[in-house]
């Protein structure tokens, strides 16, 4: 309690001391503005890089969809007369089964981060202008 009123004595006792008139002019004066020409922006991936990223995804998800057997069937033997590419042979590649749900769950969140990557390069690059 007479920490309370020591306290409320203080406060009421100083007052609060005013900046100058001219501290805004001051401060303004010592910031250096960069003189020169500013360097051109440039994005981080280009057009083309989003472009192949796009085209990955989306080869990756029509590959999911696919069904397994699908991928078996490119595990024949090699062709007549070539018997140096067995040892090229691409052997029985197979993605794990998942239900439709998942299947679409995980194309529907894929097109949405498109989406989202796609409207953020937007926004960005407005702001950047």
């Amino acid at each position: 309690m007479e920490s309370d009123e020591f306290l409320r004595k203080l406060l009421r006792e100083t007052t609060m001391e005013k900046a100058p008139d001219d501290l805004i002019p001051k401060v303004l004066k010592r910031i250096e503005i960069p003189t020169g020409p500013l360097p051109k922006w440039e994005p981080l991936i280009s057009k083309r890089g989003w472009t192949g990223i796009g085209v990955g995804i989306l080869s990756l998800c029509g590959m999911a969809l696919l069904p397994s057997s699908f991928f078996q069937e490119l595990t024949h033997t090699p062709i007549n007369g070539m018997q140096w590419l067995e040892v090229f042979q691409w052997r029985g590649f197979q993605f794990p089964e998942f239900s439709k749900t998942t299947l679409i769950g995980s194309l529907a969140f894929g097109i949405f981060g498109l989406f989202h990557i796609i409207w953020m390069k937007l926004h960005l690059s407005r702001l950047a202008k």
